[in-house]
């Protein structure tokens, strides 16, 4: 599976719609790297693609955060 896009809407500390477009076509550039400050929004980007995989919310009651 290759993920191509990500687009979240009003998720977590994604406010409106926010796309990451993480598709490349160069083969020697295989690997994304998400970085940023703390409280950037990393952890909720990953909970967001575990759920969409997963389909299901342990993540978020990990975190404590009501849905």
């Amino acid at each position: 599976m290759k993920i191509e896009r990500i687009e979240l809407n009003n998720f977590g500390s994604y406010e409106d719609i926010n796309s990451f477009d993480v598709m490349t076509h160069d083969q020697s550039k295989r690997i994304i790297i998400i970085g940023g400050k703390n409280g950037a929004g990393k952890t909720t980007l990953f909970t967001a693609i575990q759920i969409c995989l997963y389909m299901h919310l342990s993540a978020l009651k990990l975190q404590g955060n009501d849905i």
